[in-house]
């Protein structure tokens, strides 16, 4: 018997059990659904567009895919999103419907329609599935992670701004102080002559350069959804100035980025990964739908096949590639003297020579790809592993801010730099440690 006065919690009814139940089964049957409007959609513009035009670069079609292999596909496109967290409340959420939507979905979709023989498939196709579980597994609990003290918002301002002064003097000191509004269609030669001059300014350079582009963008994403105009302007100023200087098309459409973002939090944060893929069909609509009026396929080219499905090509490359011959076991790279490296070519060029015949061209592919070029399957095991305690970590001191898509809009940009960069290349190179350092200071202001 209870004491008197003491109200026994109740438990929740079956009727309501079964009512949450039945919305979260709608709610995945509904992505699983936008997910393969989404797969359809580029499947037309591939069919249609980019194939036709672009099938001397690799970018070939079976004309003879049989429906067991178009079963296959939906089934390895599909689940995943039975187990991926949907809602907006944890930025590695985000970041994992980020790979899934740009690398993941079109490496199991290029398995199935490139007019190739590819070694071992399915297993390939079952380690991605693997990746994505693992990531998401592993990043499902927060770390807990404690603050000392708190910084005022005035001094995260102050701080961040210096940074940025800093880096952009930096970069200026050796470029100029010139904002260069460049064609897009020209940024292969302004891409080319930046390589040469930051080869010989010196590799303090070739960091401040990305550093810049990350602290760029998170001023830009703060300023969007905290309404700062001062951030925003010179936020997309700067990222302006890194294209016009680098070529590196990604800053330019890293504003995109930050302002469909912004948005999809501000429209409703519980239907995150419903909204993103909706926002892809709608995006993949528009580019199609522009195509059609202009009567070329620039938009496409620039878009779909750069964009979405050239992650999936270089994928399915690698993993074709490195499953019959000789893994790179990071020999290239900072585990050198450990283990010798087995080719003439770095794995981005490498590539380049088998599969483009062009051994001068750059094929640089995403996590998924590098790792298992290094370790095979231990390595795409290994490194959805570091991945995912990387993003528990973020998780768990974005705990504290009331406003999780500040800590997204700071990721954003080495986050996107995981869908066609290698692991460590986006920890370092890209700036992810560096913009954890600055999504957690702005955590600290927060109370």
């Amino acid at each position: 018997m209870m004491p008197a006065g003491e109200i026994q919690p109740s438990a929740p009814s079956p009727a309501k059990t079964t009512s949450l139940a039945g919305a979260v089964s709608l709610s995945r049957l509904l992505t699983v659904l936008l997910i393969l409007t989404y797969v359809g959609l580029f499947h037309l513009i591939y069919s249609l567009q980019i194939s036709p035009s672009f099938a001397y670069m690799g970018y070939t079609l079976n004309p003879a895919i049989s429906q067991e292999q178009w079963l296959v596909m939906a089934l390895f496109v599909i689940l995943p999103s039975l187990f991926l967290r949907l809602d907006g409340r944890r930025p590695s959420n985000f970041i994992i419907l980020l790979l899934y939507v740009l690398v993941y979905v079109p490496a199991q979709y290029m398995f199935t329609v490139l007019n190739l023989t590819f070694h071992g498939v399915l297993l390939n196709r079952a380690m991605l599935l693997l990746g994505m579980a693992i990531i998401t597994a592993v990043s499902a609990r927060p770390l807990s992670i404690g603050f000392d003290r708190s910084v005022s918002i005035g001094v995260f301002r102050a701080v961040l701004m210096l940074v940025f002064g800093v880096l952009f003097l930096v970069v200026a000191s050796q470029f100029g102080f010139r904002l260069n509004l460049v064609n897009i269609l020209d940024v292969y030669d302004i891409r080319s002559d930046y390589k040469d001059e930051i080869g010989e300014a010196g590799l303090a350079f070739a960091y401040a350069v990305p550093y810049l582009g990350v602290v760029s963008a998170f001023m830009v994403g703060y300023g969007l959804v905290k309404r700062f105009i001062p951030f925003l302007l010179m936020g997309s100023l700067s990222l302006l100035y890194i294209f016009g200087t680098t070529g590196q098309k990604s800053m330019l459409f890293s504003v995109l980025l930050l302002i469909g973002v912004s948005l999809l939090y501000r429209i409703n944060i519980q239907k995150l990964g419903q909204n993103l893929v909706l926002s892809m069909i709608v995006f993949l609509i528009a580019v199609f739908g522009f195509d059609l009026w202009s009567g070329g396929i620039l938009a496409s080219s620039l878009f779909v096949r750069r964009l979405i499905l050239t992650p999936g090509l270089l994928t399915t490359y690698y993993m074709d590639f490195f499953s019959v011959n000789p893994p790179a076991q990071l020999g290239h790279s900072f585990l050198s003297d450990i283990f010798p490296y087995p080719y003439d070519l770095r794995p981005a060029y490498l590539i380049g020579r088998e599969y483009f015949n062009s051994p001068s061209m750059s094929a640089n592919a995403n996590m998924f790809a590098d790792s298992y070029s290094n370790f095979r399957e231990l390595g795409i095991i290994g490194f959805s592993i570091v991945l995912g305690a990387i993003l528990s970590l973020v998780d768990g001191y974005s705990r504290r801010s009331s406003s999780p898509v500040v800590v997204v809009v700071g990721m954003a940009l080495p986050a996107f730099a995981l869908t066609n960069s290698a692991l460590f290349t986006s920890l370092v190179t890209h700036g992810m440690i560096f913009a954890i350092v600055l999504t957690y200071l702005y955590c600290s202001t927060e109370k």
